[in-house]
């Protein structure tokens, strides 16, 4: 697996792993008032919809950025759905800009009959929606009811149904649970933004689609069962290590595996809540999830000492490379993150190893590691580490690879020989760089693999890196750098791109669409070039499915477009009592992704 996933994955596994509720607008509306929202506090989940048919217009438009024949298709199916789902039905009674909340008010009843649901519609007057939006049919068939709950019928699927209503004012209720109609016509506690935290409902109300999750309740409804799953992990772990069944995996990692479970069900025991938000904009996708914790607790303590960054160096990075990532964790969560996404192992049996990879990496948290960028493509990369004391980490790393033997793992790849070391062997910039000579043993390192996987683990070895490189280590007396290339000439090349800010990815104007959308701080930042992720990704799966029978269809090659950089864009942002995950697709990598895509997907029909 390439550096920039594994950065990637090993920090998300980390961490785990409005406006008036009918008219006003998101820029109209103070961030820290308290509102009032109509659904009850309780309710376990709730999704909201901010415009029915606002959402629609943004979903064609943004169709309208694809190439021309999926465009059209995907478009066509889309109107032929909406028109059936819309059944000549009226939205003029519908609040234009007003939010749709579909409501879940107890799981455990989910396979009921009756589903225990609830769908909120802003409405002008529920007379006027009564009026426009229901069918002939449907007003023949309503019923009054005592205070203030009526029931109508309708068919679907050759079956009536019933559906109790409820007059809010500015929401109509429609629910098939007569109880639960009953309830919003009672002297029920409604949720309020103040509970749910400013952070948190700022990503509720102001997108255009959102899922909020309050997991005060679900801790207090399944708290029995979250711990019953737990317990099963921790068993299921501690097998795991008894036998070292994981290839790969050392003692060391398999407990830093364990300890990161542990914060992850910590975590969902301190939740408040939990947001899945995604919006249309005029040139992408935005997508979130935020979490926020209890006050007092552990994970807000553990938390307490993360401060995200502008990462400014992010944009001196070379450009025309596949991937760019910067991360700025706080101290804590730089010492539990560099504990599991340890790039070194011992060989089996190697205790004088393990002792050795102890005391490098000890010796580099010494040196005070901070921010870090890097670059990546297949021929090379630039990686920049920010130390407290530079010259004490570069001496410590390039003790460690000289202490290397053969058999060890360096990134989960076995080294064929031990590392072949030079000090002081170039010079450039006035920075003296240490050069290091490094072969890998791709077949040693599948071997333990079950036959089927072990070809395709090592086609995916292959694909994404050489079985000999070498690595350039130096430092200016501020930071450390890291340098992989074909040659010597081609590494001077990426230092001079980031030392004289020359052809810089700041400038790139794909670049600067994505991070724009992303935070302006943040505690990790990640951007992945399309057509490179596209391939990366195709390149995976069609390895990967080479294990599995030949009646798979084979993945052809996906076609190459003419396009300028586009980049998908991660942020991952850590807070006292909250961590948010970003995520921003633009409209050009939309157009890329289906221009390469579409050849594959017309030649499997």
């Amino acid at each position: 697996m390439p550096g920039y996933y594994r950065s990637i994955a090993a920090a998300v596994l980390l961490v785990f792993g409005t406006l008036s509720p009918v008219h006003a607008s998101g820029a109209d509306q103070q961030p820290n008032a308290s509102l009032e929202l109509p659904f009850p506090a309780k309710a376990p989940l709730v999704v909201q919809i901010q415009g029915v048919e606002r959402l629609r217009e943004r979903v064609l438009k943004l169709l309208g950025t694809l190439p021309p024949a999926e465009r059209n298709e995907i478009g066509e199916q889309l109107e032929k759905g909406w028109k059936a789902a819309v059944a000549g039905r009226s939205f003029k009674a519908i609040s234009e800009n007003g939010r749709v909340y579909v409501v879940v008010h107890d799981f455990t009843r989910l396979t009921d009959d009756v589903v225990p649901i609830s769908v909120l519609i802003p409405v002008t007057s529920a007379a006027e929606f009564r009026a426009t939006f229901l069918s002939d049919a449907e007003r023949k068939t309503i019923e009054k009811g005592s205070r203030g709950v009526d029931s109508l019928r309708f068919s679907m699927a050759g079956r009536e149904h019933v559906l109790f209503t409820v007059d809010l004012k500015d929401h109509v209720v429609l629910t098939p649970d007569k109880a639960i109609a009953e309830l919003y016509v009672g002297n029920y506690t409604r949720a309020r933004t103040t509970t749910m935290g400013s952070d948190v409902s700022q990503s509720f109300l102001e997108t255009d689609v959102a899922l909020y999750l309050n997991m005060e309740v679900v801790n207090e409804t399944h708290g029995e069962d979250i711990r019953d799953f737990k317990a099963l992990i921790d068993f299921a772990l501690e097998q795991l290590g008894m036998n070292e069944v994981i290839p790969g995996l050392d003692k060391r990692q398999l407990e830093a595996a364990t300890s990161l479970i542990v914060h992850v069900f910590q975590a969902v025991e301190d939740c408040q809540a939990l947001v899945l938000a995604a919006s249309i904009r005029p040139d992408g996708v935005h997508a979130r999830m935020q979490v926020r914790f209890r006050e007092a607790c552990r994970t807000s303590d553990l938390l307490r000492t993360e401060k995200p960054t502008p990462l400014g160096d992010f944009v001196r990075l070379p450009g025309r490379m596949d991937s760019y990532t910067a991360m700025g964790f706080g101290p804590r969560f730089g010492q539990m993150y560099r504990s599991f996404s340890l790039p070194f192992q011992a060989g089996p049996g190697d205790e004088a190893g393990a002792t050795l990879i102890q005391k490098g990496q000890t010796e580099l948290a010494a040196a005070g590691p901070g921010v870090s960028y890097r670059c990546e493509r297949h021929q090379g990369s630039m990686q920049i580490t920010a130390y407290r004391s530079p010259e004490k980490a570069l001496a410590a790393e390039v003790k460690l690879y000289r202490g290397l033997t053969a058999g060890t793992r360096i990134e989960s790849v076995v080294l064929k020989d031990a590392p072949r070391v030079a000090e002081a062997a170039s010079k450039h910039r006035g920075i003296t760089f240490a050069e290091i000579h490094l072969v890998r043993d791709f077949e040693a390192t599948v071997a333990g693999l079950p036959e089927p996987s072990r070809e395709a683990a090592l086609a995916i070895l292959r694909r994404s890196g050489r079985e000999r490189s070498t690595l350039w280590l130096g430092s200016d007396g501020k930071v450390v750098f890291r340098l992989t290339a074909h040659d010597w000439v081609a590494a001077e090349k990426l230092l001079d791109a980031y030392l004289d800010g020359t052809g810089a990815v700041g400038s790139d104007p794909g670049f600067r669409t994505t991070r724009q959308h992303l935070p302006a701080e943040a505690t990790l930042i990640a951007l992945f070039e399309t057509q490179a992720s596209v391939k990366s990704i195709l390149d995976y799966t069609r390895d990967t499915l080479g294990a599995f029978p030949n009646d798979v269809p084979p993945i052809a090659q996906p076609a190459d477009v003419k396009a300028e950089p586009s980049y998908l864009g991660v942020a991952l942002t850590l807070k006292p009592q909250g961590v948010t995950l970003d995520l921003f697709v633009p409209t050009k990598s939309l157009n890329v992704a289906a221009r390469m895509l579409a050849p594959l997907f017309k030649a499997l029909n």
